[in-house]
């Protein structure tokens, strides 16, 4: 799921929205404007589940900034909208993407033995970024092809399956709650020097 939110993420911030920006006339100054407001806001995100983010459900809060901070950030560039309703889509978008990264490695620090942490993590953060090189490429052609509204349309689809379908599997309900303690590992004691 984050492979496939990233390679599109990726490709909207660095194809789409500059095609978008000069589509309409303007700069290089409105790309920095609308990903400067995205950026902001997902720090306030992150900050407020810092914050609160304990209190939250977490399996809810996970999939719903999913559903927010994706779709309709991609779907309003495809819209013939003025530039602050594009700037308060991605607002609300960044409030909501802050929460997930906060939220998802608070369930792999819990799920992750103890000895395995440092590699798990990196493991999930290279399978998170693998498709992240692909995708402004392929969406460019598709831009340059179809034109961009399709692309936006298809894209913001595809983020939707990506973040809808992982509900109805066995790793979503894992995530409502922090494992028993019986599950939780901890590292044992270092093993003697060859």
């Amino acid at each position: 799921m984050i492979m496939v939110t990233n390679l599109i993420d990726v490709a909207v911030m660095t194809v789409v929205l500059p095609v978008w920006v000069n589509g309409h006339g303007a700069g290089a100054q409105t790309v920095g404007l609308i990903a400067g407001v995205l950026g902001g806001a997902s720090v306030l995100g992150a900050a407020t589940a810092a914050w609160v983010g304990h209190l939250l459900p977490r399996r809810l809060t996970f999939f719903a900034a999913f559903l927010v901070s994706g779709p309709p950030r991609i779907l309003v560039l495809a819209l013939d909208v003025p530039l602050w309703a594009v700037l308060v889509v991605w607002g609300v978008s960044g409030l909501a993407g802050g929460l997930i990264n906060p939220v998802l490695s608070a369930v792999l620090f819990e799920r992750l033995p103890a000895d395995m942490t440092g590699r798990g993590m990196a493991v999930v953060g290279a399978l998170a970024r693998i498709g992240a090189p692909i995708g402004a490429p392929l969406v460019g052609l598709a831009v340059g092809l179809l034109g961009t509204p399709p692309v936006l349309f298809a894209c913001a689809a595809v983020y939707l399956l990506a973040t809808t379908l992982p509900v109805l599997g066995p790793a979503a309900s894992a995530m409502a709650a922090p494992p028993a303690p019986s599950m939780v590992r901890t590292p044992g004691p270092p093993a003697p020097p060859a």
